[in-house]
This record gives C-alpha cells, structure tokens and sequence, in this order.
C-alpha cells in the first residue's frame, strides 16, 4: 500500500511538471513571437531608411511602380505587426493569469489563440523575408543605375 502512494505522489508530482512544461513552453514560444514581431518593427524601419535615403533614384519612371507596391506593402505589414504585437501581449499576459490562477493544463481557447498567433507569426515573417529580398534588389537596380550614369555623364 505503501508503494501505491508513493508512485501515486510521483504520478502527481509528474503530471505537474509535465502541465507547467506545456504553460512554459506555450509562454517561451509566445515570447520568440513576439521577438520575431520586434524585429520585423525595426526590419521595417531599416526599409524606411533606405527607400528614403535612395528616394530620387526610387522614384525614377522605371522604378515607380514597384517602390509605391512596397511602401504600401511596408505599411500593411506594419499594420499587421502593430496588431500581431497587441495580440502577443494579450496572449502571455493570459498565459500568465492562468498559470498564477494554478490551472493545471492551458485552456482550449490559450490553445487556439496561440496556434493562430503562431501561423500569423510565420506568415507575417515570411511576407517580410520576401519584401526584404525585393527591396534590396531594387536597390542595388538604382544604384547600378546610379554608377552607370555616373560612368557615362
């Protein structure tokens, strides 16, 4: 009987660790999110800079169209960050009410927010890596043009 209770304590004690491994790991991953949004927020200003800084060359008639595409597409994404962000903080701060509230597993609904922040997370960072890719391509176009016109005037 003796040795009942005891693997019973360790069953119990077990599936505590087990529940505050899944509250951490729910609250460790909301937290590389939200990272990830931190960085894609000065990622964007990086954009700004740049499209500002190379702005006459940008605006060139060739160039027009694909630089107004990306400021527009810069500010969607900022939207989307800005509202990710909002999001993120919400989540681990009921992530966090529930764990000082000794819930022992998180609810369905902390559940399927996060996977749902967790795909608008890697589709935000992707749309982001692809913008990255062609901003640079642009402006390493313009500044080609640049050498070029250089060279020849």
């Amino acid at each position: 009987m003796e040795k009942e209770n005891e693997f019973s304590k360790v069953s119990a004690s077990n599936a505590k660790e087990q529940a505050e491994r899944n509250w951490g790991k729910l609250y460790d991953e909301a937290a590389y999110f939200k990272s990830n949004i931190a960085f894609i927020a000065d990622e964007l200003s990086f954009f700004k800079i740049l499209i500002n800084k190379y702005f006459i060359w940008l605006n060139a008639p060739k160039f027009l169209a694909r630089n107004r595409y990306y400021v527009e597409t810069m500010s969607t994404i900022e939207k989307r960050q800005l509202n990710l962000s909002k999001r993120l903080k919400k989540h681990m701060s009921d992530i966090s009410g529930q764990l000082k509230n000794n819930k022992e597993n998180p609810s369905q609904e902390i559940i399927e927010d996060h996977l749902e922040l967790k795909i608008m997370e890697e589709e935000l960072v992707k749309e982001v890596r692809l913008l990255k890719k062609d901003i640079f391509d642009l402006t390493e176009k313009s500044l080609e043009d640049i050498k070029g016109g250089h060279l020849l005037g």
